[in-house]
């Protein structure tokens, strides 16, 4: 089982120009806000149209404009979770639920099912106005999971609660997605959840896909300078090719020696844990000056500048060598050169 998409469509000042694959497992859609990732699930969901391209789920077309099929929203078996949840208002609990069964047939053991292992017992002469948030969103997912998709997609499910709540409803939710036999789709803009809850992660940046690959891997060793602001790493620097394997950064005016990628890379990152205070100067060592450092829960961030510097760099300090920087201090570092990332657009 899987999706394809490859679509255009014009919004506004952008252009979204989707391009990816989904199998069978959690799929983070990462991006910021307004980069196309919720209009993306619109156009899987049929509810906007896109300009041109094909969708597909499980072999099945669901959008093609150069054959011109476009399947209606209610025969796509898509399910889509809102982050409004999209409750009706006059109906309990338990007929909300009902309604994504609507295509299928009233199945009452299929209901309790899902209000059991959604923790909804007892609810089922409720109100949605009755309910607390997370008790609504519960609602919400097993009304889409009630429905049999082929495809479930969530519109940042957990950005109306506060963190007492998500905390809550976040075991449950997942072991729900989990037990979910097919693909599943997850937008968020948090780089936590996506790294706590998806195999695999597609970053989007003003519509268009800039990276995909496994989570973990996109988020320590991203290829791209927009997933690298997106992860707000620090210490990113334009780089200029010295050699083969020779740059500079003139931000702070340092070489570095790196393993040529396959192609010369435009910026670099280096990690703030890549760096190494030595007491003692050599050869790899470089000399900076403390300009401030800032408290972390267990570690210290200090901020250097090299001499002649046009930017400060910044390195994680334990907390036992931190206690005796002070501003102004000189220190050495020195930075492990194989843990730098190689950067392009």
């Amino acid at each position: 089982m899987s999706l394809r998409i490859d679509i255009t469509k014009r919004l506004g000042d952008i252009t979204l120009d989707m391009h990816f694959q989904a199998k069978d497992e959690l799929v983070g859609l990462f991006g910021a806000s307004g980069s196309g990732k919720s209009m993306t699930l619109l156009c899987i969901a049929g509810l906007v149209t896109p300009d041109a391209g094909m969708i597909e789920l499980n072999g099945r077309t669901l959008f093609d404009s150069h054959r011109k099929i476009n399947v209606p929203p209610r025969e796509r078996r898509v399910g889509l979770l809102f982050q409004s949840y999209a409750l009706f208002p006059r109906m309990t609990v338990e007929q909300n639920i009902a309604s994504g069964l609507m295509n299928s047939g009233l199945d009452a053991n299929k209901i309790k099912r899902l209000m059991e292992m959604l923790q909804l017992g007892g609810l089922e002469r409720r109100y949605p106005r009755q309910l607390s948030g997370g008790q609504q969103q519960r609602v919400a997912l097993a009304r889409m999971l009630a429905s049999n998709p082929e495809l479930i997609m969530l519109d940042e499910p957990f950005s109306a609660l506060d963190n007492q709540l998500k905390q809550e409803l976040e075991d449950d939710f997942l072991a729900a997605i989990h037990s979910f036999k097919g693909t599943a789709l997850y937008i968020s803009h948090s780089i936590e959840e996506i790294h706590n809850y998806c195999t695999s992660t597609v970053v989007i940046e003003n519509g268009h896909v800039i990276e995909e690959g496994i989570t973990s891997t996109i988020i320590t060793q991203p290829k791209k300078i927009g997933t690298a602001k997106l992860l707000c790493m620090r210490n990113m620097g334009l780089v200029e090719w010295i050699d083969g394997n020779t740059v500079k950064v003139p931000a702070w005016g340092i070489l570095f020696s790196l393993v040529k990628g396959p192609s010369p890379c435009t910026h670099i990152v280096v990690p703030v844990d890549s760096v190494v205070f030595s007491p003692l100067a050599s050869s790899d060592s470089l000399e900076a000056v403390v300009e401030r450092t800032v408290m972390k829960s267990n570690s210290v961030l200090a901020y250097l500048r090299f001499p002649k510097a046009q930017d400060l760099f910044i390195a994680s300090v334990p907390l036992m060598q931190a206690s005796s920087m002070r501003k102004g201090s000189s220190v050495r570092i020195r930075i492990e050169q194989e843990s730098i990332l190689m950067l392009n657009h």
